[in-house]
């Protein structure tokens, strides 16, 4: 077994389960879910999500393209082929689709209970996940992402919550740090925690 693979199974699995999974996982415990993932890359956190959520769909929304994201061109050349490897124990609960955010949105149904966001990190292109998915949500619904502590992603997070009276909820836990809004919850609401 490579060092990766072990990282994965022994220390990912356990330990390492993003801010995000934990609050939707809180929210909702084991309803039957229908979510959206922006930005599937390798599967590894759609696994996440499947493992730990009492998933019905999740939409996995990837164009497996060279793009640009901060000033570096990222290609995915084996990651679809990867992630449909991963994923293979969950054919029957997930959905990929290949196109941009922005194409795919016409084809997630309304209602979701949560959206993840972690696709191209450009400023431009989180804002209108953002404003694309968000109103996707049910009323007690959860959108989030990853990479927080990017300047683009934090400014298109911040903008959006405080245009729209929206509570941020972030977890400082490196490498990497999440964000969360839950739909119908303003900044000064009380709300259990």
């Amino acid at each position: 077994m490579k060092l990766g693979q072990m990282f994965e199974k022994y220390y990912l699995d356990k330990y390492y389960i993003r801010y995000s999974l934990r609050e939707i996982k809180k929210q909702f415990g084991d309803t039957p879910l229908v979510g959206v993932e922006i930005g599937t890359r390798d599967g590894s956190n759609a696994r996440l999500f499947c493992k730990h959520l009492n998933i019905k769909c999740l939409y996995l929304v990837d164009p497996y393209d060279a793009y640009c994201d901060v000033g570096s061109v990222k290609s995915f050349h084996n990651s679809f082929l990867h992630a449909k490897k991963v994923l293979s124990s969950y054919s029957n609960k997930v959905r990929f689709i290949k196109r941009l955010s922005e194409d795919a949105v016409e084809l997630i149904p309304n209602n979701l209970d949560f959206v993840y966001i972690d696709g191209n990190h450009s400023y431009d292109f989180v804002k209108k996940d953002i404003e694309l998915y968000y109103p996707k949500l049910n009323a007690n619904g959860i959108i989030g992402g990853h990479d927080f502590n990017c300047p683009d992603v934090a400014h298109a997070v911040i903008e959006y919550a405080v245009a729209n009276d929206l509570n941020i909820e972030r977890s400082f836990c490196l490498p990497r740090i999440d964000w969360v809004f839950k739909s119908g919850v303003k900044p000064n609401e009380d709300r259990a925690i």
